[in-house]
Formats: structure tokens, C-alpha cells, sequence
């Protein structure tokens, strides 16, 4: 299935997408609001040493991560098995991802490139196996973010600043 930059070995339902999209960082959620003191250490330790959340998180709690919170939380409120798999694996994609986990990965990633993510210039690390399983290479992603600098960085963060200001 072609779809503009990327070629899918499967499809994937757009409100299947559009959910994992918006869920994929709901352990986020749950440390800052839940475990404050905890979200705030991790932050610091990865600005300090210039790593990723994630790396930061992993270093600081082995496996209880965003993700694994993330994952309990979907398998909680009985979400489909394949967006709870796109939650609990967005980060660690495995060596064959399904479509949808790749997509979760790669449109994280470039969030990140982009400078729209929680943390200041967070490491970035593609998957190999996301980008493969997509048909996507380093310089695919350097023309969808391209496109996505031109078409949408701006208005996010125009926006940020009115949400912020009003």
C-alpha cells in the first residue's frame, strides 16, 4: 500500500494511527501527574547528560518505563491489542515491527527533529527495522521533515504561543 513518502506492508485504519499517535506518551502523563518528584529527575538527568527521556528513563528504572505505564494503562481500559502494542513498543520496535509501530516510531522521532517534543533538542534515534519496514531511509525522513518544516512547524508553535498567552 503507497501512502506519500512511505510504503506499508499492511494498511492502517487512520482512527487506528490518530489514537496511537495521540496515546503513545500516556505514561508521560501518569509519571508527571502522578509521580511528579520522579518526572522531574528523569528530565534532569536527561538534559545532563544529553540523552534521550528514554535512555535517561531506562538508566534511572531498567524497565519501568513511559511505555510499560503506557501499555498497563491501554491494557486497563481493554484498547485494542494493536494499538496497546504500538504504545507499548514506540521506543523499542523490535526486528519486524507491525506498520502501525513504525509509524508511532518514526512520526515520534520526527517530532523530536523537529523541535516540538517536551524536552530541548532531545536525542533522536530511528530504528533501522521502523524505517525499513516502511521503506523509508535517512534521507526519506530528511524529505518528510523538510516538508512537515515547511507546511506545519510553524503554525504548532504559533499556536503553542497563543494557547500559552491567552
Amino acid at each position: 500500500m503507497e501512502g506519500g513518502f512511505v510504503t506499508l506492508a499492511a494498511p492502517v485504519r487512520q482512527d487506528d494511527y490518530w489514537l496511537a499517535s495521540l496515546l503513545h506518551d500516556i505514561g508521560l502523563l501518569v509519571q508527571g501527574f502522578f509521580f511528579a518528584d520522579w518526572f522531574e529527575r528523569i528530565v534532569r538527568v536527561a538534559n545532563s547528560d544529553a540523552v534521550s527521556y528514554h535512555r535517561a528513563e531506562l538508566d534511572m528504572a531498567g524497565s519501568v518505563t513511559h511505555e510499560l505505564v503506557g501499555e498497563l494503562l491501554m491494557m486497563k481500559s481493554r484498547m485494542p491489542e494493536r494499538l496497546v502494542v504500538a504504545v507499548a513498543s514506540h521506543h523499542v520496535v523490535g526486528d519486524s515491527p507491525a506498520p502501525l509501530v513504525a509509524l508511532v516510531h518514526v512520526a515520534n522521532a520526527l517530532v523530536k527533529e523537529l523541535g516540538l517534543a517536551y524536552l530541548k533538542d532531545e536525542q533522536v534515534d530511528y530504528s533501522p527495522a521502523a524505517l525499513e519496514s516502511l521503506g523509508l531511509n535517512r534521507t526519506g525522513v530528511r524529505a518528510v521533515k523538510g516538508v512537515l518544516e515547511e507546511s506545519v512547524v510553524g503554525q504548532v508553535k504559533q499556536l503553542v504561543r497563543q494557547c500559552m498567552h491567552d
